[in-house]
């Protein structure tokens, strides 16, 4: 298969660099995220018996996993991610669920190798928002869709408002000019679930409705939220640019604020709020933006 072409050399290897770091503990340790996300997803998106599905930046398979059980022995679901450790482990868990139904190969979730009108079904777990061009990420998706197949994909709306003061205590550590990771949640069209829809409507679906929805986790300590912030989003696009040297700075001054969040036995309660957002590709797809 063709090298992906999207990401420019040094971004697309950055990005590979810090996830396949990041592979091992990637939810995982207590306090896992995109399991449950994952199989509201598949269950917004209707996956049916018998469909063929695209998970676009599959990660370790919590879209893929119950995609498949979903789509059943007569279905697959072609699984794709630029990391390697990613996708070893969602073929692993694949066949630990005895799920032959999976192919996991490399390749950018901005620009599926596959052919136009493959797809019965298009899903992306929390991978729209690390995209460098999410409005022609769905053009193209739109193109590998059926006519009347259906894309879904999740993301982040906004960070739960008690733990604002956090992870601007973190962000404060970032060198000038740095984006903070705040600003993950205004990258437009992020900004709100009117301007996705939008941006679904103006390239050609149709349907298009995002639901909103809260998992509260729970860290045992402020060290376990660290470990998990560093195998997740908060490290991948912010706080790997802190300098080593401000880098305990940075924890101990998180841990402060955090000091006033803990409950009994110092647990810390975290709300995440994720969105999902589906639309269709028309029935009849001739003059569409994207389509075949």
């Amino acid at each position: 298969m063709s090298t992906p072409k999207v990401l420019p050399a040094t971004v697309k290897h950055q990005v590979i660099a810090r996830f396949t770091q990041a592979a091992a503990r990637y939810d995982e340790g207590g306090t896992e995220f995109f399991k449950d996300m994952g199989c509201h997803l598949v269950e917004l998106a209707g996956v049916k018996p018998g469909a063929d599905v695209l998970d676009a930046g599959c990660g370790k398979g919590a879209v893929t996993i119950p995609a498949a059980c979903r789509a059943g022995d007569t279905g697959c679901v072609h699984a794709i991610d630029l990391v390697e450790p990613m996708l070893d482990a969602a073929a692993a868990q694949a066949s630990a669920c005895g799920l032959g139904t999976i192919t996991a190969t490399r390749g950018d979730a901005e620009d599926p190798p596959f052919a136009a009108g493959q797809f019965d079904v298009i899903l992306a777990g929390y991978v729209i928002q690390l995209l460098p061009r999410p409005a022609l990420a769905v053009q193209r998706w739109l193109a590998l869709l059926k006519p009347g197949g259906t894309l879904g994909f999740s993301w982040g709306p906004a960070q739960d408002p008690g733990w604002v003061p956090v992870m601007a205590a973190v962000d404060a550590h970032l060198p000038p000019g740095m984006s903070r990771f705040e600003a993950f949640f205004r990258r437009p069209p992020f900004g709100g679930t009117g301007h996705v829809d939008q941006m679904l409507t103006d390239s050609g679906y149709q349907s298009v409705g995002t639901l909103t929805c809260a998992i509260d986790t729970f860290y045992d300590s402020p060290d376990q939220w660290w470990q998990a912030c560093r195998s997740q989003a908060p490290w991948a696009v912010a706080w790997r640019h802190i300098p080593l040297g401000r880098l305990e700075a940075a924890r101990r001054d998180a841990y402060t604020v955090l000091d006033g969040l803990a409950g009994p036995g110092g647990t810390l309660t975290r709300t995440l709020t994720f969105a999902c957002t589906t639309a269709r590709k028309p029935a009849r797809s001739s003059g569409l933006k994207g389509a075949p």
